[in-house]
């Protein structure tokens, strides 16, 4: 597969955590295992983890396809910032006096209950998976199922 060319804006925590695991002179091109070479591997981890957490809450049944609804629905358009990690269940939380949880049939305490059991990384999947469910809507995909959002 052909490797594109992509040239981030990162802030200096970030380049901080980049050099910790860089060879010592990253800056040097002719280092083999600089700041390229580390977010490479850094995004193929992230990557595998999100898709083995998806693949984890599947097989784990853990919500409806009402809670999944009500999710997808509550997500639509929030963008990923930092802090966001621990804010899931607020933000459906402050969805159900609009109604949500009748507009799904669901139980919203529960469903609350539910995600704030996740951990962090359970919780960033499912963020992760909702952004990408809207995502394939705003390019056409049509009769997409929420039970597709982990998929």
């Amino acid at each position: 597969m052909a490797a594109a060319y992509v040239q981030p804006r990162l802030e200096e925590r970030v380049l901080a955590e980049l050099d910790a695991r860089a060879e010592p002179g990253s800056e040097d091109s002719r280092v083999t295992h600089g700041r390229s070479s580390v977010v490479r591997e850094m995004l193929d981890d992230y990557l595998a983890l999100l898709a083995h957490t998806r693949r984890e809450l599947r097989r784990r049944q853990l919500f409806s396809d009402g809670e999944l609804s009500a999710l997808v629905d509550a997500l639509n358009g929030l963008k990923h910032t930092p802090g966001i990690i621990g804010e899931l269940a607020i933000n459906i939380e402050d969805a159900l006096p609009d109604g949500i949880a009748e507009k799904w049939s669901i139980d919203g305490k529960a469903l609350v209950e539910k995600l704030q059991a996740l951990t962090p990384t359970e919780e960033i999947t499912i963020l992760d998976a909702a952004a990408r469910w809207w995502n394939r809507v705003a390019a056409g995909e049509e009769n997409l199922l929420r039970s597709e959002l982990l998929r």
